[in-house]
């Protein structure tokens, strides 16, 4: 990938995830490991973009507290820029998860209510910088008015990811203003009513979106804009399930849209960040 200049917008937060040394039972304290790590789509997003080698610029809020600590030491050590980061008297946001022992999630909670502090009125003084990059991308922890004000009033290329199912209703207004969308193919169905990965596509072009990439896990992804469509499939090794490939595919996405390029290429270039994600 060439040189790029990327900004970020969204969410961070501190990921503790516990997963039991046997076999998960409900409702029983369970012998096993907990980890503490860096976490949330806009970080993970910058972090995958970094890697890249893009030049990243993440706007998010941080709290006032050792959490928030720990997550601004991670992102300098990563190589995340965040000079124009929020901070906000308030608890850091915090993800917890429960995996059982085949590492598959059974349960969690996110408390995510720092991103509601992230209002236009807070993110006003942040537009130049955003507005330096070369793409800009914005997830869907976002207030639905902060999200609608980026979109008015940023003038770079736009990519969002609309985070989770529930999430995804808030970019409804924000689409025609979209340069590109990556949802997975549930959040697709979601917001489009639609049931093939085609007909949800068209939806959202229908609807003002420039480009459609919708990621569907272990049958690659499939892309398209008024002129072109189309499906990638994964080599047998970028299918395996692993959390954090669609936040490498969307990094890819991203540092493609600021080299040029369509859609398909985007795509190519999102499935290359996901594989490469994937082998570790």
């Amino acid at each position: 990938m060439n040189w790029a200049k990327i900004a970020v917008i969204g969410g961070i937060n501190l990921d503790i995830l516990g997963v039991p040394r046997g076999a998960y039972r409900e409702r029983d304290s369970l012998i096993g490991s907990v980890s503490f790590r860096p976490g949330g789509v806009g970080r993970n997003i910058a972090a995958q973009a970094v890697q890249l080698g893009a030049d990243v610029t993440l706007i998010t809020a941080f709290g006032q507290d050792r959490n928030a600590e720990f997550l601004m030491e991670a992102c300098r050590e990563d190589g995340i820029r965040i000079s124009d980061a929020l901070r906000f008297s308030a608890p850091t946001s915090v993800y917890l998860a429960i995996h059982d022992e085949t590492g598959d999630m059974v349960s969690a909670v996110n408390d995510m209510h720092l991103t509601t502090l992230m209002t236009p009125e807070a993110l006003s003084p942040t537009l130049p910088a955003v507005n330096a990059a070369q793409v800009c991308v914005l997830d869907a922890n976002l207030p639905e008015e902060t999200l609608r004000f980026l979109a008015e009033e940023l003038r770079v290329p736009l990519l969002c990811d609309p985070v989770s199912i529930e999430k995804a209703k808030r970019t409804l207004p924000i689409l025609p203003y979209l340069t590109a969308f990556k949802p997975n193919f549930y959040e697709a169905q979601a917001l489009s009513g639609q049931e093939s990965p085609e007909d949800c596509a068209q939806w959202l072009l229908d609807r003002g979106v420039q480009n459609v990439l919708i990621s569907m896990g272990g049958k690659g992804v499939y892309y398209a804009d008024c002129r072109q469509s189309g499906c990638l499939t994964p080599s047998r090794l970028s299918a395996r399930v692993q959390t954090g490939a669609g936040d490498a595919m969307a990094a890819g996405i991203a540092v493609a849209m600021a080299s040029g390029g369509n859609v398909a290429q985007w795509a190519d270039a999102g499935m290359q960040a996901a594989a490469r994600h994937l082998k570790g």
